[in-house]
């Protein structure tokens, strides 16, 4: 019961001043270990429906057309990974990119999607997915930034990149250029054939079923790269910005607070810290995972605040024990 009491009452936190560094520091990476659970274990759960999210839903959402069923010859090329590495049956019959070629792209698709306007009105938006076959030996045939960046597009137009080589299969949206002329940031995802196996005989029936097995494909390859972000980002967040916090607090209160120690600061900080996690843990298993950074915000900005309110507490205490 005092431990519980200790976690909310100046003057039981209070007797955590003299906590070793050492145990400060494994409560704060407890808690941010904790922090990963509620995302990654529902990330597993509904990853299929965070396809427009991780910007994979032009291959997801390709419908039926005559002009998108060109999709399908991919089964014509026999292309399974085997060993590692990209092999195909009819490689004969692949337009390969080579360097000098006025048209490197193997095939392109297009089709039609209506796009939701601010105004509650939509319009309808063009989706080109060019497929690129670059089987290179020293040097890619393909530059993505001048053949594909560098495309012309009309206004209701967006361009995809499908580039396939024996090591490994990308996508890569056309980055939007501002007003300056510069490029801006875009959307990349990249499948090792090393460690994701690949066969156009999973490609399925219709253009629906091939888009959601590519889509789905790299969806999973990305899942793990954005499990460890989010570890990468919740030690950082926690030990580094909360370090910021700690530190400024002490530098402002030492000279007319109870405590002195820098140690103290630490040691309090780590058990302010630990009703802030369990909140924003039960939190977390509610909120869209996509939103984890925000929330990060938001946790590290109420630590400051019930952090700053102990402290106050506790440097005002009648009696420090």
């Amino acid at each position: 019961m005092d431990l519980i009491k200790s976690l909310f009452l100046p003057s039981k936190m209070n007797r955590h001043r003299h906590m070793s560094g050492f145990m400060a520091v494994m409560i704060f990476l407890a808690c941010a270990f904790i922090l990963t659970i509620p995302t990654t274990v529902r990330i597993e759960k509904e990853k299929y429906n965070l396809v427009d999210e991780f910007g994979m839903s032009f291959l997801t959402e390709i419908p039926d057309t005559e002009d998108t069923n060109k999709i399908m010859q991919l089964k014509d090329y026999g292309c399974s990974v085997k060993e590692g590495k990209l092999v195909c049956e009819n490689e004969e019959i692949i337009p390969i990119a080579k360097k000098d070629d006025a048209v490197k792209e193997a095939f392109m698709i297009s089709y039609v999607v209506k796009v939701a306007q601010k105004d509650g009105s939509s319009r309808d938006v063009v989706r080109n997915i060019y497929f690129v076959f670059d089987f290179y030996q020293a040097k890619p045939q393909y530059n993505v930034n001048t053949d594909f960046d560098d495309k012309e597009r009309k206004d209701n137009e967006v361009n995809y990149l499908v580039y396939i080589t024996k090591e490994f299969m990308a996508i890569r949206l056309q980055p939007q250029v501002d007003k300056n002329g510069n490029k801006l940031n875009t959307i990349t995802h990249e499948v090792g054939f090393t460690d994701y196996g690949f066969s156009t005989d999973e490609l399925g029936n219709t253009p629906l079923e091939a888009g959601k097995y590519l889509g789905y494909l790299f969806l999973n390859a990305y899942i793990p790269f954005y499990k460890r972000n989010i570890s990468y980002t919740t030690v950082i967040s926690i030990f580094v910005l909360n370090l910021i916090v700690i530190a400024l607090v002490w530098l402002l209160s030492r000279s007319f607070g109870r405590l002195k120690n820098f140690k103290e600061y630490y040691g309090i900080a780590s058990i302010c810290f630990i009703p802030i996690a369990i909140i924003f843990f039960i939190v977390l298993w509610f909120i869209p995972v996509i939103e984890f950074s925000t929330i990060l915000l938001f946790l590290n900005s109420a630590f400051a605040l019930y952090y700053l309110f102990m402290i106050f507490k506790i440097n005002n205490l009648s009696e420090v024990v």
